[in-house]
Formats: structure tokens, sequence, C-alpha cells
């Protein structure tokens, strides 16, 4: 019978290779704050390996979970039973939450008056995809979407970028993100498309957009593919300096969803 390092072993052996520990139905998530949002998430954990400082700064959301998944030691300790320098503090397994489709979460979104979603069409960097899924659970999104071909969202380091927040926010996988746009229009929202092309306008706080809104990004180098941003019912893009052509987008993410959000509702005067 395996001693749970020897099973941590097996399952982190080609640690380097997450796409084998998802492959197996997993997904491991890294670090003191990560693993809070796991412990306040849906997912079944399968054991937590921590240093005795981290694990109490874990309570009391570890209470919850079977003393019999729960392992402490020493810093050292830890890095010897994954096999590589680690100071993250802990380290947790669990199993990977299902997916739904794109169609099947804008069903349910149907009877909902209110909401904002992003769309990620071909995000390819994991690192990207879990700082804006971080983001748009930070402000306000109530789910996002994503195109065929963008990295995983629960992959490790997606989760690390993310802080965990890739567990708690709707994720969908769109097997035709155009379709999704029209259905978005049908139901009354608005779908606006971050990109800077000779049609779009720059994003200002005098916007204003539906209570229901689509937030669409693009890939890294190529941004929105032309059959999709076609389907768009608005083009905003960020105004910056002469000499600068674009902000990462992940960082774009966090400053047009901070517009959508208010452009969406009507602004509250300071008290």
């Amino acid at each position: 019978m395996l001693t749970p390092a020897a099973k941590l072993r097996r399952l982190l052996g080609q640690w380097q290779r997450s796409e084998e520990l998802a492959s197996a139905g997993w997904l491991q998530v890294e670090g003191a704050e990560a693993v809070r949002w796991l412990l306040r998430s849906d997912c079944e954990i399968h054991g937590l390996w921590a240093k005795e400082s981290t694990l109490t700064s874990l309570r009391p959301e570890i209470e919850a979970l079977e003393p019999t998944r729960i392992f402490s030691g020493s810093r050292q300790w830890l890095c010897d039973l994954l096999g590589f320098p680690f100071d993250r503090g802990v380290v947790a397994l669990a199993r990977r939450p299902e997916t739904i489709g794109s169609a099947e979460l804008l069903q349910q979104l149907a009877s909902e008056p209110a909401w904002g979603l992003v769309i990620a069409d071909h995000i390819h960097d994991p690192a990207n995809l879990g700082t804006m899924i971080r983001s748009a659970r930070c402000l306000g999104a109530r789910a996002m979407i994503f195109s065929p071909g963008c990295a995983d969202p629960w992959s490790r380091r997606a989760l690390r970028a993310g802080v965990g927040h890739p567990l708690l926010l709707s994720l969908a996988l769109s097997q035709d993100v155009v379709a999704d746009l029209h259905t978005i229009i049908t139901l009354g929202g608005a779908t606006i498309a971050a990109h800077r092309g000779p049609c779009a306008q720059p994003i200002c706080r005098s916007d204003s957009f539906p209570k229901r809104w689509a937030l669409v990004l693009g890939n890294e180098d190529r941004g929105i593919q032309p059959n999709v941003l076609a389907a768009c019912s608005h083009q905003r893009y960020i105004p910056l300096r002469e000499d600068c052509d674009s902000l990462n987008v992940a960082a774009a993410a966090a400053i047009l969803l901070a517009h959508c959000r208010d452009g969406a509702q009507p602004l509250q005067s300071p008290p």
C-alpha cells in the first residue's frame, strides 16, 4: 500500500507536465491563498500537504477537511516530498470540476436580469488566463467562456496566477463563439470586443451598456478572430500614449472589465 508521500510523488512526479495530471482528472493548487479558495469551493480534495506554520494560517477553513487528508511537516520535508524546491508553503490535490458547455451556461443565464461575462478567444498563456479569471471574479463577472484553443483554466500555472479564483467562477467551454455572441445579443446583451481598429471607440466612463454584457478578449499576438470580431456589437480600446501600441491582455482585461461593469449600471455619487 502506497504511503501518502508515495501517492503524492506518483501524482506529481511529472509536475512540469501538468497535462498528465489533468488527463488523470486532478488539479494542483499551490499557496495558502489559493488553497483557501479551494477549501471554499465544491471540489473534492484528495490531500493537502503543508508546512506547520502554513497549516495554522488556513484555519478555520481547513477544519472541514478530513484529518486523514492533511499532512504537515517542515519546509525541507515538503521540498523532499515534491522533489523540487518549493516555497509556497502548501500544495493540495483535488478533482477537476466538470466543464459545462457555453450553450448550457447561456440557457441558465436567460432567466437572470443582469450579468457580465468574459469571453476568452484563443488565449494561449495559462498565466494570462488565470489572471483574467481572477480579475473577472473580483470585478463582478458572472462567468467566463473559453473558445477551443484556450489554455487550460485549471492548469497549475493558471491556478497559481489566478490565486485559486478559477475554482469559484463559473467556467464554460464554447464550441462556437460566434453562435454564443448571437445568443447574447438575442438575450438583449451587448457584446464588447477589446479591439483597436477603424470602427473602435475609446472606452470611457460615459459608456452605457445594457445590464447584460459580454467582454471579448483575443489572442495575445493576433487579437480577436475576424469572424468573432464581426459578430460583436461594440468595439472598444484603451487609449495609450502615442509610442505604445498595446497592453498585456490580462492587464487590459481588468481595465475594460471595470469600465463595462460601471457602464452597465448608474454611477453612484460618493456619500
